[in-house]
């Protein structure tokens, strides 16, 4: 596995995941400091990569209520 550079907790690291700036707006919005919070869409892009917790459906401004996750840590290479 390679190994990975970027900081996955800098909420910059994941503004190209959302569809858009307000996208972005809504995951901080709806999750916890120090946490970052990614809706089912993107958890099911990174979900080989990332552990994640899924925390319950919550309510997104726009949106209505949305599967939500919060990604953990990098998954750890079995080899």
């Amino acid at each position: 596995m390679e190994q990975h550079h970027e900081n996955i907790f800098d909420r910059s690291y994941w503004l190209h995941w959302t569809s858009a700036g307000a996208g972005a707006s809504r995951m901080e919005s709806t999750g916890e400091p120090g946490r970052v919070n990614v809706s089912a869409y993107t958890y099911d892009l990174i979900r080989k990569e990332f552990e994640c917790e899924y925390r319950g459906r919550v309510d997104a401004k726009g949106k209505g209520e949305v599967d939500m996750y919060f990604v953990a840590q990098y998954k750890l290479d079995d080899n």
